[in-house]
C-alpha cells in the first residue's frame, strides 16, 4: 500500500477480476434464457476456444511493448466490449452479435494477466513488496470468482443480463482509470537491443535483482 504505483496495480487487478466473472456469468444466463443448457454451453466453448489460441500471442506482446500500456490497452477494451455487449442485449439486436462480441471480449481478457503479472517487478520496489503484491493479486483471483458472480445474479435477478454487463463494463472502466497513469521508468539505453538483451536492462530494481 506504500507504494502507489504497485498499489494501482493491484486494486486495478481486483476490479478486472470482478468485472470478468461477473460479465461471465452475465453472458451464459443471457445464453441459457434463450436456448437452455444447450445453448449456454455452446457459447461457453464459443468463448474459451478462441481464447486459448489467442493467448499464447497475448503473452508474447507484454515483451515488445510497454507492459503498462498493454495493462491498459486490455482494460480498454474489456470495458468498451462490455458495454458494447450490454448495449446490443438492451436494443435486443440478437444473440449472433452479443455472443460475437463476448467471444471478442474473452480474446481481450487473455491479455491482463501476462502483462499483470510481468508489470509488478518493474514497479515494486522491494522484494517484500514483489512478495506482497503477488499474494495480494492471488487473493484478488479468488475473491473476483466469488464476488464477481455473486454481483452478476444480483444485478440479472434485478434488471438483467444487459444491465449485469453495464455494470461490469464500469468496474472494468475503473481498472483502466486506475492504471492510466502508471508509468515505468525504464533506463535511456533501453532501446538498444544488445543491451536490452541483458537481464533487467528494462525492468524494475526487483526484476533486475531476481534476474
Amino acid at each position: 500500500m506504500s507504494n502507489p504505483r504497485l498499489r494501482r496495480v493491484v486494486m486495478a487487478f481486483a476490479a478486472f477480476n470482478l468485472a470478468d466473472w461477473a460479465r461471465w456469468l452475465a453472458v451464459l444466463i443471457y445464453a441459457y434464457e434463450r436456448g437452455g443448457a444447450t445453448e449456454a454451453g455452446m457459447v461457453s466453448l464459443l468463448q474459451l476456444v478462441p481464447a486459448a489460441i489467442v493467448a499464447p500471442l497475448a503473452a508474447s506482446l507484454g515483451d515488445r511493448y510497454p507492459r503498462e500500456r498493454m495493462l491498459l490497452l486490455s482494460y480498454v477494451a474489456q470495458a468498451s466490449l462490455m458495454v458494447a455487449t450490454a448495449l446490443v442485449i438492451l436494443a435486443d439486436l440478437g444473440p449472433s452479435m452479443v455472443y460475437a462480441l463476448a467471444m471478442l471480449g474473452a480474446m481481450a481478457i487473455t491479455l491482463t494477466r501476462p502483462a499483470h503479472w510481468s508489470l509488478l517487478p518493474a514497479v515494486a520496489r522491494t522484494p517484500a513488496e514483489l512478495t506482497a503484491a503477488n499474494a495480494a493479486s492471488g487473493t484478488m483471483e479468488g475473491l473476483g470468482i466469488l464476488a464477481g458472480q455473486a454481483l452478476a445474479g444480483v444485478v440479472v435477478q434485478m434488471a438483467g443480463p444487459g444491465i449485469a454487463l453495464l455494470v461490469a463494463g464500469s468496474i472494468a472502466g475503473i481498472a483502466a482509470a486506475t492504471v492510466w497513469t502508471v508509468r515505468v521508468v525504464r533506463p535511456a539505453n533501453a532501446h538498444r537491443p544488445a543491451e536490452s538483451a541483458l537481464p533487467g536492462s528494462d525492468r524494475g530494481p526487483v526484476a533486475a535483482l531476481q534476474s
